[in-house]
């Protein structure tokens, strides 16, 4: 779930997103619309790996996207991550009811045993952001890290 502002949330299962806004008074979610990303696969793939979509982030009349990679039966490990950054087809909230890829950004961490990128987010709607990463060294040790990243 991604703050768009003004009371509305991007909330993202998988490659879905539901645009809502929050009524404050009841704090209840309602639905305003939905739709899936598409012609991911123009864009973003990794020969012989599959999509694990994971959080999303919400800044400038964007929606960021993380996705993790795995082999088919998910028995290697992740190293390798992409941001996919979308662009609302409206800057007003309750008018948004696409996005369309505009560039991504690889996050690959592979002298790691595991790197996968968990979610990402910023303190102040901006374009600093920090990414919570699942890492596990050499060894068996795993821990979560969190980068900061800067996206221009």
């Amino acid at each position: 779930m991604a703050s768009i502002g003004h009371g509305y949330f991007a909330l993202s299962q998988g490659m879905k997103v539901s645009i809502c806004e929050l009524h404050r008074d009841t704090k209840v979610f309602k639905e305003i619309s939905r739709f899936a990303f598409s012609k991911i696969g123009d864009h973003l793939t990794r020969d012989g790996y599959d999509w694990v979509p994971q959080g999303i982030y919400c800044t400038a009349s964007k929606i960021y996207k993380v996705f993790s990679y795995e082999t088919e039966k998910g028995n290697e490990k992740i190293k390798r991550n992409d941001i996919g950054v979308f662009k609302f087809n409206s800057s007003t909230p309750s008018m948004i009811d696409k996005a369309t890829f505009e560039t991504s950004y690889s996050c690959d961490r592979t002298g790691k045993q595991l790197f996968e990128v968990e979610s990402i987010g910023s303190p102040n709607g901006g374009n600093t952001m920090y990414m919570l990463t699942n890492i596990e060294e050499k060894g068996g040790k795993q821990t979560d890290v969190l980068y900061q990243v800067s996206f221009s």
